[in-house]
């Protein structure tokens, strides 16, 4: 049953929890859930929020982040026919598809097409499952971020009503061609993956999974970057990464121009 959002449900109304992916040491389980609503006895060795317009790079404000961004790349890559977008741990799709309709809704449709289609990458076979189904259970603060973004949210999705069982998750949204066209879901691990990333005018996503990352992966990671890319390319890591990202992207040479934002210092070292 397709259902509309507006203006019968409106999800500005409503306030739930973040979805998150977790692990669970003793049984070996991941499993996606509400930040809030973890499993009793469930030991997490790890939980990472997945959700659409997850802010923390470009600006303090999430809510300026994805405009800020939509700025810069565009002067960034004004002169370029072609940019080459590349999103590590891109989990179910939310932030692939965060990333379209930003850059379509603030850019238009013609100057963002250069951008596509963004090459997403997960190793994980059960939420790259999900994104290439372009099917997203999704909480109120979902739908009320892709509301905010794009004012109609029946743009981008089709939207199903969930049984009233799955409270967490209210919505199914099943992404429409404009998005789904838009970007490649692949199998893929970060490290491989960028001996194959192209060097020039590129964008690579590859944020809030550093501090998993070893020592010397990390490292491992910075080198290869720095040995990949030019100056005309930047780098965008998030919060959570911290330090653990942004020192091995210092030793290698890159700068940082925006708010977890790098680029190649065409001086080398800093």
């Amino acid at each position: 049953m397709k259902i509309s959002l507006m203006p019968n449900i409106n999800p500005l109304n409503f306030k739930s929890s973040r979805r998150a992916l977790m692990y669970d040491k003793n049984t070996k389980e991941k499993f996606s859930t509400t930040a809030s609503n973890k499993p009793q006895g469930c030991d997490v060795v790890f939980s990472n929020f997945t959700y659409f317009f997850r802010g923390d790079f470009m600006e303090s404000c999430s809510k300026n982040c994805w405009s800020s961004f939509s700025r810069l790349v565009d002067k960034q890559f004004k002169d370029c026919e072609k940019v080459n977008f590349y999103d590590f741990g891109c989990s179910d799709g939310s932030e692939a598809y965060t990333i379209i309709m930003t850059l379509k809704e603030k850019l238009g449709e013609e100057k963002s097409k250069k951008f596509f289609p963004i090459y997403a990458f997960d190793t994980d076979s059960v939420v790259l499952k999900s994104a290439k189904s372009g099917i997203v259970d999704a909480t109120f603060d979902d739908a009320k971020e892709i509301y905010q973004a794009a004012s109609d949210v029946d743009k981008y999705f089709f939207v199903e009503k969930n049984s009233d069982s799955n409270k967490d998750y209210p919505y199914k949204l099943k992404a429409k061609d404009s998005l789904k066209d838009s970007v490649c879901f692949n199998k893929g691990d970060f490290l491989a993956e960028l001996d194959n990333i192209e060097g020039k005018n590129s964008i690579i996503f590859c944020r809030n999974f550093w501090p998993y990352l070893t020592y010397e992966q990390r490292d491992l990671a910075a080198r290869k970057l720095a040995e990949k890319l030019d100056d005309s390319s930047i780098v965008v890591i998030g919060a959570f990464d911290g330090s653990k990202a942004s020192v091995p992207l210092y030793r290698e040479g890159f700068m940082e121009v925006a708010m977890n934002v790098f680029k190649k210092n065409r001086k080398g070292f800093i």
